[in-house]
């Protein structure tokens, strides 16, 4: 499954957001579970005060199983904030990961993300992250994801982006 989503904001002062979501979901079952999942995430803020954020999220998660699972999760987060008026941002991330493995593999991860910009203009991004993961193996994979993102972005010409995705899959 493949998910592409592109949202655009223009306010008075031409804010532009673009998010593009690229996920990729594979299960292999069999006594052989295979997931592979890409994040690739892409924020971008223009205010007046030019603010820029440029996330990029990739994950990459395995899980290899054989009476014995493996997970090998990679997360490689570049995050740049260049503004005149010194914006700063405070992430702080937040990942608990379980796995309970024979002959019922059960993953929850729940990613917390929490991310704010404030300026002189006074922009604030508030992006809280809350991704469910399970995994039930017993000749049936399971997957049920659930994303719940919420964007808010209050500046002083008053932009206001509150985004709510939830997308389950389900394989």
């Amino acid at each position: 499954m493949m998910y592409i989503i592109q949202q655009r904001v223009i306010s008075d002062q031409q804010c532009r957001i673009s998010v593009m979501y690229i996920i990729q979901q594979g299960v292999i079952s069999d006594q052989q579970c295979r997931i592979s999942v890409m994040y690739i995430i892409q924020q971008r803020v223009i205010s007046d005060q030019q603010c820029r954020i440029s996330v990029m999220y990739i994950i990459q998660q395995r899980v290899i199983s054989d009476q014995q699972y493996r997970i090998s999760v990679m997360y490689i987060i570049q995050q740049r904030v260049i503004s005149d008026q010194q914006c700063r941002i405070s992430v702080m991330y937040i990942i608990q990961q379980g796995v309970i493995s024979d002959q019922q593999c059960r993953i929850s991860v729940m990613y917390i993300i929490q991310q704010r910009v404030i300026s002189d203009q006074q922009c604030r991004i508030s992006v809280m992250y809350i991704i469910q993961q399970r995994v039930i193996n017993d000749q049936q994979c399971r997957i049920s994801v659930m994303y719940i993102i919420q964007q808010r972005v209050i500046s002083d010409q008053q932009c206001r982006i509150s985004v709510m995705y939830i997308i389950q899959q389900r394989a």
